[in-house]
């Protein structure tokens, strides 16, 4: 609970930030499109909070607010898409409320956010026997060089919480369910080498 209770407030914070862009930048109705789809994804965190785990259609309705927002506030900086396999039961599967999320948002904002061009990010579901594979992938600068500009920027910025607490949570459920889910981050290189 404590660690939903910090997400949250993190999860808000940036998205009024959107909402301050676009009002500073005089453009009503994107400011209007924005604060309606931001109401509608406080509307799933305020619903959703309290609840150990949602179906995953309410997970991915969330996060295509979400993307929708951030493609909103950055224009044609990424593209995404969302792709479910028909082996994934969206009503009866459920998972941890929030739980992709972060990891979305480590994508657009330390791989895409630093690309020179427009990025992707791809996220898949699938079931392999009695297992959920989620997939996040984006094709940004790599964790590597975003880790350089990040040290470059402001040596003594904060820690991102976002991922740090989804892992906690994990462990966490892990520990109370007897489950075993696990989170693996992989560096992906082009024929050239490059993240």
């Amino acid at each position: 609970n404590a660690l939903r209770a910090q997400m949250n407030p993190h999860f808000v914070f940036n998205a009024i930030n959107s909402v301050q862009y676009f009002i500073t930048n005089n453009d009503p109705d994107s400011s209007q499109l924005y604060l309606s789809k931001f109401a509608k994804l406080i509307r799933y965190v305020v619903d959703n909070s309290k609840l150990t785990s949602i179906p995953i259609k309410n997970e991915i309705e969330a996060l295509t607010y979400y993307l929708d927002l951030e493609a909103l506030r950055f224009g044609t900086r990424f593209s995404y898409s969302i792709n479910i396999h028909p082996n994934v039961d969206m009503e009866y599967t459920q998972i941890p409320s929030m739980l992709i999320q972060p990891y979305v948002e480590n994508a657009i904002w330390h791989g895409i956010m630093h690309k020179k061009g427009n990025g992707t990010i791809d996220v898949s579901l699938e079931m392999t026997g009695e297992i959920l594979h989620c997939t996040v992938q984006d094709d940004g600068i790599g964790r590597q060089k975003s880790l350089e500009l990040k040290k470059e920027k402001a040596p003594e910025t904060r820690k991102s919480v976002g991922m740090s607490n989804t892992r906690d949570r994990l462990e966490i459920i892990n520990q109370v369910n007897h489950s075993n889910m696990q989170v693996k981050i992989t560096d992906l290189w082009t024929a050239n080498g490059e993240a």
